[in-house]
C-alpha cells in the first residue's frame, strides 16, 4: 500500500472517531435540552444514521478492503454505492418512522453532511502542522 493510502486511511479513521464523538455529544445535547429520548431525539439520531453509516460504508469499501488495481473504477462504483444506500435510508426513515420530526430529522441529515465534508479538510490541514 502506498505511503499516501496509508496516510489516507489513518485520517479517515480520525475523522470516523471524532464524527462519532460529535454526534454522541449532539445527541446527549438534545437529551438534555428534551428532558428525555423522545421524537426528536429520535428524529435528529436517524438523520445522522441516513447520512452517516453510508459514508461509513464507503470509507470501508475504499481504504479497509483489498486494493485492486483500478482504484479509479472502485472510486466511482463505492460512489454510486453510497449515494444509492443514501437515497434507501432516507425513504425508509420517512416511511418506517412515523413519528418522525422532520425538520429536525433533516438537521441530523445535513449536520452529519456537512462533518462529512468539513472533518477530512481540518484534520488534514491540522495534522499537516
Amino acid at each position: 500500500m502506498s505511503i499516501v493510502l496509508k496516510k489516507t486511511k489513518r485520517l479517515y479513521q480520525t475523522v470516523l472517531l471524532v464524527e462519532i464523538g460529535i454526534f454522541f455529544l449532539a445527541i446527549v445535547f438534545f437529551s438534555i435540552v428534551e428532558k428525555s429520548i423522545n421524537e426528536t431525539v429520535l428524529s435528529f439520531f436517524v438523520g445522522l444514521m441516513a447520512i452517516f453509516l453510508p459514508y461509513l460504508f464507503s470509507i470501508l469499501l475504499m481504504f479497509f478492503r483489498q486494493q485492486v488495481n483500478q482504484p479509479l473504477s472502485r472510486f466511482y462504483k463505492v460512489a454510486a454505492f453510497k449515494f444509492s444506500l443514501t437515497v434507501v435510508f432516507i425513504i425508509m426513515a420517512i416511511k418506517f418512522f412515523a413519528h418522525l420530526d422532520h425538520s429536525v430529522f433533516f438537521l441530523g441529515c445535513i449536520l452529519s453532511l456537512v462533518l462529512n465534508s468539513i472533518l477530512p479538510l481540518v484534520l488534514n490541514h491540522y495534522g499537516k502542522q
